[in-house]
């Protein structure tokens, strides 16, 4: 067995040990409880309004590197994320329309998105060195985890968040990229065909350039000057835009196994 592969089975036990102390819990709370044994980037207060409340960073038990669906994956971003993606508890679900934002953007659109604020703020020398640090592999599998999990644990109430990580490492990762494709991107894919490939890029570039568009906002939201459409709009088309969605769809295109 790996290293990679034993920090996961390390990371399940925590989980497993978790449900049991906390039994009752639905899988919303327990996302949250496991987000404070992460890093302390992921439980400042930017994030409370996801979350409900606030999360104390307590330790670094969850901070791993290790091997899921054979891929290798930070898991305290996979956590960050799936906390972010889990439907709220049903006497807050009025809430729901207010946070639903937070899962897309606090992952795979949000790492893309703050590799192009880093580059365009002069962190990296290159869009596609920043990519590789905001966005790196082990970022984009976390992302891919905690959408496949978290529907599955919004479709089953009674299913626990270790089960459905278990069910997501023994499914092969090509396997839950395109049902990610289909289901986060929309897109129609025929046998190996992305067949509205022009729509899943779209759709990519439309989030990434929501994010940039909240962040821009709440930089100048004193000024109460902007268009927020017109925001959006301008940075759909950005070449630093569009060039990130591209760096996505092609990792989703050949670890999909897609054409």
């Amino acid at each position: 067995m790996s290293e990679l592969d034993r920090n996961l089975d390390t990371a399940l036990d925590f989980v497993r040990d978790l449900e049991k102390r906390q039994s009752g819990k639905s899988a919303f709370e327990i996302a949250n409880l496991m987000r404070r044994h992460t890093r302390p980037s992921y439980t400042e207060t930017l994030f409370d309004l996801a979350t409900l409340s606030q999360q104390p960073h307590l330790d670094n038990a969850l901070d791993l590197t290790v091997s899921l669906a054979g891929q290798v994956t930070d898991f305290a971003h996979f956590v960050a994320s799936l906390s972010d993606r889990l439907r709220l508890p049903s006497w807050v679900q009025w809430f729901d329309a207010a946070t639903r934002w937070t899962g897309k953007h606090s992952s795979w659109a949000g790492d893309l998105g703050q590799a192009v604020m880093d580059y365009r703020n002069r962190k990296f020398p290159t869009l596609e060195t920043a990519l590789a640090a905001d966005a790196s592999f082990p970022d984009l599998v976390a992302d891919v985890a905690a959408v496949q999990v978290g529907a599955e644990l919004n479709r089953n109430s009674r299913l626990q968040v270790s089960e459905s990580i278990e069910q997501f490492n023994d499914r092969s990762y090509e396997v839950s990229i395109r049902q990610f494709v289909q289901g986060e991107l929309h897109g129609d894919l025929r046998g190996r065909v992305m067949f509205n490939y022009n729509d899943i890029l779209g759709t990519v570039c439309e989030s990434v350039a929501e994010f940039l568009m909240f962040v821009e906002l709440k930089n100048i939201a004193k000024k109460r000057r902007v268009d927020a459409n017109l925001l959006k709009l301008s940075e759909v088309y950005h070449p630093d835009v569009e060039q990130a969605a591209s760096y996505f769809v092609e990792y989703i295109r050949k670890n999909g196994n897609l054409i």
